[in-house]
């Protein structure tokens, strides 16, 4: 679970200063960035983020701590950035990149029926769904294989997968070792044990590095090593990532991107900003933090974001938030429930093994449903919650205009009578909202009982 933070006023107000204060408040040469490679370009750019990272003769390179040139990265790769340029220049120059995978092994155990699909390696549970890049599979997964992971760790520690690339068949022996990411459970230092989540690992004879590290509970470690006839990974080396890492973690005023699961939700004493945690990193937002592809009350626990901000002490102060899908939600009464999907509104929404069911839904009851919308189509519930809200409301990416409607996850709403905001919750008139949208765009609406027809539109972005 993620540790909940939160954030005082002087804190915010030093984050105000530095983000959206004097260019001379923040260090302009330098930016970290950390998340999936979303662009493959061989040898002379990674693109992390949205950004652009060329490389040049000098920068360096590596691939589970092993240099490389730049052409061995690929498209859904794990990454870390530290680049150069001016501050909103879309281009900077990389001088160090490190790619790096969540966890490599023989497959154990798989649910290919799932919702979402899964497996396990070493006792982590992985995810993949429809983001995930497989490489090197022509005839697709089976148990046995020995394949590399990348991806993030979700507030239960899954691992959602954002790359799986086989490396060995069954059968077919492998020429490197099992290894895998996580934080020390159970520490013993006299008989050279711990756990990462449900994984045993006896470091006896292990090498650790950095030269000089210690090991205790807590601490971020890979580990390399093989596994026993009793399931126990005998380690070969452990390394502490905090320490490898530091060369690509944003020092005070430095500007960066991180990529990863929301935890550790709280709203701020005023009502306003929020404090949350991106892969143990502590985030605030502050009143005017820019929302893309969503909005404010779309921020919970188990969302897939990106943070563009700037480092402010122990914390990272967020400039922008962009949800890495497309936001919805849906309120109203449920016409139909099923174990695995509910529907309202005239949509289905299916509820998955990773949604967080706060109420099961009832027929005739009234409930929130937050989510988005997968690459085919597919309405996915993130959370599913009772609400006293007697409005319903909608919100999604725009698929059509026409007149004085639009189109919104396959319904037609009519907005002629409806009043309107901007994305920055001012009034705007019916001409400036048609005007303004365009398909794509995510809009909110607030629909008259029982119809499709809107009293309340906003563009959420």
């Amino acid at each position: 679970m993620g540790t909940r933070i939160r954030i005082g006023s002087a804190v915010l107000a030093m984050g105000l200063a530095f983000v959206f204060g004097s260019a001379s408040a923040v260090e302009a040469a330098v930016v970290r960035a950390r998340g999936t490679m979303t662009i493959d370009q061989g040898k002379k750019s990674v693109t992390v983020n949205g950004k652009r990272f060329l490389i040049v003769k000098k920068t360096k390179v590596s691939l589970d701590d092993r240099k490389v040139i730049g052409k061995k990265l690929r498209k859904g790769m794990m990454v870390r950035v530290k680049g150069r340029g001016s501050i909103g220049a879309k281009t900077m120059v990389a001088d160090a990149i490190r790619a790096q995978d969540e966890v490599q092994g023989r497959i154990a155990a798989m649910n290919a029926a799932g919702n979402p699909p899964s497996f396990t390696i070493l006792n982590q549970n992985v995810f993949v769904d429809d983001l995930t890049i497989f490489a090197n599979m022509p005839a697709g997964m089976a148990v046995g294989q020995f394949v590399e992971v990348h991806g993030f760790r979700d507030e239960a520690f899954n691992i959602r997968a954002s790359r799986v690339e086989l490396k060995f068949g069954v059968g077919e022996t492998e020429t490197e070792t099992a290894e895998f990411k996580g934080s020390i459970g159970a520490f013993d230092g006299v008989a050279k044990t711990f756990s990462i989540g449900t994984q045993a690992v006896n470091f006896s004879a292990a090498t650790v590095t950095p030269a000089g590290a210690t090991l205790a509970t807590g601490m971020p470690v890979e580990v390399r090593g093989n596994l026993d006839g009793l399931g126990v990974l005998q380690a070969t080396g452990v390394d502490r990532e905090d320490l490898e890492d530091e060369a690509f973690e944003p020092h005070d005023r430095q500007k960066a991107r991180i990529e990863g699961y929301v935890s550790g939700l709280v709203a701020n004493a005023d009502g306003v900003t929020f404090s949350f945690s991106i892969d143990n990193n502590a985030i605030a937002t502050l009143p005017n933090t820019q929302f893309r592809r969503g909005a404010v009350g779309d921020l919970a626990d188990g969302v897939l974001a990106e943070v563009e901000g700037v480092q402010s002490g122990a914390v990272f102060v967020a400039r922008e938030v962009s949800f890495e899908r497309n936001r919805i939600r849906l309120e109203g009464a449920a016409t139909a429930a099923a174990a695995g999907s509910v529907s309202l509104l005239g949509l289905t929404v299916e509820i998955d093994a990773l949604t967080d069911q706060r109420n099961v839904p009832v027929v005739g009851s009234r409930f929130q449903v937050r989510g988005f919308k997968d690459k085919l189509g597919a309405l996915i519930a993130e959370e599913v919650r009772a609400t006293n809200d007697e409005r319903d409301h909608l919100q999604g990416p725009v698929d059509a205009i026409t007149g004085n409607s639009v189109t919104i996850l396959g319904m037609t709403i009519n907005l002629s009578g409806a009043t309107f905001q901007n994305d920055l919750d001012q009034p705007m008139s019916s001409g400036q909202f048609f005007g303004t949208v365009r398909a794509g765009a995510l809009v909110k609406v607030r629909l008259n009982a029982g119809t499709l027809v809107a009293d309340e539109a906003e563009i959420e972005r």
